[in-house]
């Protein structure tokens, strides 16, 4: 869900980004053929402040305004780094 977003988002003119929490993946392909920027964080460490202020700075370096979590863990995991990105909107699916 998130990929065909991303892309389509990108083919109406917006830019977009996707960031994995865990792991890349087949879906990589997709969206490096479609000109879609994604981050692999590699897995996730609610405990490490690293984790949060490396997904702030992602955050902040892509300007990003909406940040779109898939499922409850994303969304806990993603928090501290929008609050810290200063991101000022999310949306939960």
């Amino acid at each position: 869900m998130a990929v065909d977003l991303a892309i389509g988002l990108k083919t109406r003119g917006f830019r977009s980004a996707v960031v994995a929490l865990d792991e890349g993946g087949v879906l990589e392909g997709p969206l490096a053929d479609a000109g879609v920027e994604y981050v692999v964080l590699h897995g996730r460490r609610f405990r490490d402040p690293r984790f949060h202020s490396t997904l702030a700075a992602h955050f902040r370096r892509l300007d990003a305004r909406v940040v779109h979590t898939h499922r409850f863990a994303p969304l806990l995991h993603s928090l501290p780094g929008v609050a810290l990105g200063g991101v000022r909107r999310v949306v939960q699916t």
